[in-house]
């Protein structure tokens, strides 16, 4: 029974690998391009629109998360309302806006 001996072959065989058409490939690393530049583009003018409102955009959002911890203050007790959930939501906007504004770099073109 142990006699049996399995001889294992010395080189691997080599998979047929599928044609890649390369300008296939060029095509879609073009199209990835784009998108990508569209993206950052849009995220550019997002950042720039955020940085020109944001003097009054940070204290309207300020207020209303004053607003916000105030409401969830006196609801604390109330199972039905979730007013601290809410606070955390538009806190998290606030945070959200400060750290996009100050922290974001733009590309360089």
């Amino acid at each position: 029974m142990m006699a049996k001996i399995i001889e294992f072959p010395n080189k691997p065989k080599e998979f047929a690998r599928p044609s890649v058409d390369a300008t296939k490939l060029k095509s879609n690393l073009i199209i990835w391009k784009v998108i990508a530049k569209i993206f950052r583009v849009t995220i550019d003018f997002i950042w720039v629109v955020a940085v020109l409102l944001f003097p009054i955009l940070s204290w309207i959002i300020a207020l209303d998360c004053v607003v916000q911890f105030i409401r969830m203050m006196y609801y604390w007790h109330d199972k039905n309302i979730y007013a601290g959930v809410t606070f955390i939501l538009h806190f998290a906007v606030l945070t959200s806006l400060y750290i996009f504004t100050f922290l974001y770099k733009t590309k360089d073109n």
